[in-house]
């Protein structure tokens, strides 16, 4: 385990919360496609 703040970094956050939007923004994106099938 590493040594140091438990808490994580800002960035780590930042990064995981745009991959989040990023993902669910392609959610929507295929619900919409597969809508219109």
């Amino acid at each position: 385990l590493p040594v140091g703040r438990p808490e994580p970094a800002p960035e780590l956050l930042e990064r995981h919360a745009a991959a989040a939007d990023l993902s669910a923004r392609w959610e929507q994106r295929l619900q919409d496609c597969a809508a219109q099938l």
